[in-house]
């Protein structure tokens, strides 16, 4: 009792967003694998924060 409404799997087109996630997704992890490679840099890296807590008089304890 098929319904006349479901298509066959062999008819049915693949969705867009699974194609797209398929390539995005791949793209991210080897942009983050590129950033973390020799560990954090930049705004990553929690020492640069810091710096800029400093300047900004933000840290705690107020020193």
């Amino acid at each position: 009792m098929e319904s006349e409404d479901i298509p066959a799997s062999n008819e049915a087109p693949v969705p867009r967003w699974l194609i797209t996630v398929y390539i995005v997704l791949p793209l991210l992890g080897l942009i983050t694998w590129y950033y973390f490679w020799n560990g954090s840099t930049g705004w990553f890296d929690r020492g640069y924060w810091q710096e800029l807590q400093e300047a900004a008089n933000t840290t705690f304890p107020h020193q």
